[in-house]
């Protein structure tokens, strides 16, 4: 099982981002996450709606503790009461959720990515 995680969210090739695996249009299932197509689903997806973004995204993550800029490529993006949710990836493999407000969305890869 720990093989078939690391395969899932290992390590990114930047050069390819936009065939990174992403949900687009709809809110994720359980299987969309097993599959790594996004990184988090609600047991009952009534309470989601997905939100209009263009994935999958190269971003900039924002930790506003830390002030830390990291770059991701955004691959799932969902409401869930009121708040809008962001799953993603890191360049050098595994994933998190964070808040929209969180990220800068770019049109492809920068100088950061590399």
């Amino acid at each position: 099982m720990t093989d078939q995680i690391n395969d899932l969210w290992g390590p990114l090739d930047i050069t390819n981002w936009r065939e990174t695996p992403c949900i687009r249009g709809r809110v994720a299932t359980k299987d969309d996450v097993d599959a790594g197509l996004a990184v988090f689903y609600i047991i009952n997806p009534s309470q989601m709606k997905p939100l209009d973004v263009r994935l999958p995204a190269c971003a900039i993550h924002m930790d506003h503790d830390t002030q830390k800029e990291t770059p991701v490529v955004m691959i799932q993006a969902e409401k869930f009461q009121g708040q809008d949710l962001i799953g993603y990836r890191f360049l050098d493999g595994g994933n998190g959720i964070g808040l929209l407000s969180e990220f800068t969305i770019l049109s492809g890869p920068d100088k950061r990515f590399r």
